[in-house]
């Protein structure tokens, strides 16, 4: 598997914020708890409720002093439970974590979240990731953050709900099956990357147009979209594990994964990436394409363009810095990979809601 634990020195805060468990039934309150109380807390901001597909969906606004942003949940038919995390924290925070025999999907694309997985070992889960988590009934755990961006989804599942899905002999079932053991006295968890498709998926739940019951048919969709994705991906990955990957391949592999989401001035080539990890170039992209699911060509060009647009956003950075902070040596060239990437030139990113004019340069 890829599963590893991360000795992370990082110590839990000292804080009473905690993330939506807290707030919707209290400290150390489970999953079920918290979506049992959606229809009854003041927290709640809305509320959509669709009986007849047996649908319920709420949301969730951070007071000011919390921060900004909001936790949308979307309960399927008291087998599925889906929290969408799209805040921007000002405060410290911590949750217990009580084990309630869930599986669940947390899809990362933006902060670092840290989870006890025992009493000596943290994981920092760092954005862009997926982490697949069993915890079964009785075992307790703590997750926490820093201040910052968090932009997630969570998808908790019955077990029996993930069984009765899947067709006997399914592969994805014979390797998701080893996180539905009864009984078992660990927690049982992997880490995987996410692939291009994984990303819409999220960043579409995160950003619904929809109200009402079209927002619930919206959020069930991309749910299940995301949930067959998942066990997709899952499946792959873990196929790939048997592969004749060594432990210096995959140290080689992340390595690169690193340069690539961090080194943009200049854009190193494949083969210096190849040569600085010790790797051969050839078994470095088929490697890369398939553990992480996409081209070396293709997350860095993704890396690129979500950070131009973080630039843009910030509205202090001219445009033609912008492109040169990202390794285009003229704007124009970088304004067309930008328009090809999101649909829409750079220039259009500084007349969105919210952008100040003083800050607007061109």
């Amino acid at each position: 598997m890829l599963s590893k634990s991360i000795a992370s020195p990082t110590q839990p805060p000292s804080t009473d914020q905690g993330f939506f468990r807290t707030l919707l039934a209290g400290r150390g309150q489970s999953v079920r708890s918290a979506f049992a109380s959606l229809r009854d807390s003041r927290r709640v901001t809305a509320k959509w409720d669709f009986p007849e597909r047996g649908l319920f969906g709420a949301r969730v606004e951070l007071h000011p002093g919390e921060g900004e942003g909001f936790y949308e949940f979307l309960d399927i038919r008291d087998s599925i439970f889906v929290v969408t995390e799209n805040v921007q924290s000002t405060h410290p925070r911590l949750e217990l974590l009580p084990g309630d025999g869930l599986l669940s999907f947390h899809v990362r694309l933006a902060g670092v979240l840290t989870i006890a997985a025992n009493s000596t070992t943290s994981l920092q889960i760092v954005a862009p990731t997926m982490l697949v988590w069993h915890q079964p009934p009785g075992i307790d755990t703590q997750e926490w953050w820093l201040p910052g961006r968090g932009l997630s989804v969570t998808i908790f599942c019955r077990p029996e709900f993930i069984r009765s899905a899947l067709a006997a002999g399914d592969a994805a079932g014979g390797h998701i099956e080893r996180y539905l053991v009864e009984h078992c006295s660990s927690i049982s968890y992997c880490q995987l990357p996410v692939t291009a498709e994984i990303i819409a998926a999220v960043r579409s739940l995160a950003s619904s147009s929809y109200d009402s019951r079209l927002l619930l048919l919206h959020m069930e969709a991309k749910a299940l979209e995301l949930y067959c994705l998942i066990l997709s991906a899952f499946d792959r990955l873990c196929q790939t594990t048997n592969e004749q990957y060594s432990n210096n391949d995959h140290r080689a592999i992340h390595r690169a994964r690193e340069i690539l989401s961090s080194r943009f001035r200049p854009i190193p080539t494949i083969q210096e990436i190849a040569r600085e990890v010790g790797v051969n170039e050839t078994k470095l992209k088929s490697a890369f394409k398939t553990v992480f699911g996409r081209t070396m060509f293709e997350y860095g060009q993704l890396c690129r363009m979500e950070h131009a647009m973080k630039l843009l956003r910030d509205r202090h950075m001219p445009i033609g810095l912008v492109a040169e902070a990202v390794g285009y040596s003229h704007q124009t060239s970088f304004a067309s990979a930008f328009k090809d990437y999101f649909g829409y030139q750079p220039k259009e990113v500084r007349r969105m809601p919210g952008t100040d004019p003083q800050n607007s340069a061109i």
